[in-house]
């Protein structure tokens, strides 16, 4: 879906995912090119995002500055931009202390659902093949 243009995450979340040293982030690397980098148009959708954010006076101050260094507002904005839909496990909660996606994005009306959604709208699909051989599980 990424190859087809449907599919993509954005280039802050690439920068979180490589600092981890984890094989998250190692596939990160190996898959560069899902993490679109902003435009021009992203950076005054970005900064839209973080004047909401700046400006509510639902936050304290520190959830205000964690969210702006935070990759969720340039997804956000890079969304608003683009009229994406975003794709969280996040769901809508009221803290003062942290700007959850689905907040901002109500805020923002950037559509949002959640993998599940995601999954059924592009019916993916998940096949299991049978192997020849004998199946060997992992010892835990």
């Amino acid at each position: 879906m990424n190859a087809a243009g449907t599919v993509c995450s954005v280039e802050a979340v690439f920068h979180e995912l490589i600092e981890g040293g984890d094989d998250l982030a190692q596939w990160a690397r190996d898959h560069r090119s899902f993490f679109l980098p902003p435009t021009a148009d992203d950076i005054e959708s970005i900064a839209a995002v973080n004047r909401w954010a700046n400006d509510s006076p639902n936050y304290e101050a520190a959830a205000k500055t964690d969210f702006a260094r935070a990759a969720d507002s340039f997804l956000l904005g890079q969304a608003l931009a683009g009229s994406h839909t975003v794709v969280t496990h996040e769901t809508i909660r009221d803290s003062r202390r942290k700007i959850k996606i689905p907040n901002a994005a109500a805020a923002l009306e950037v559509r949002v659902i959640n993998p599940f959604q995601m999954l059924l709208a592009m019916r993916a699909r998940f096949v299991l093949e049978r192997q020849t051989g004998q199946l060997t599980l992992p010892t835990l």
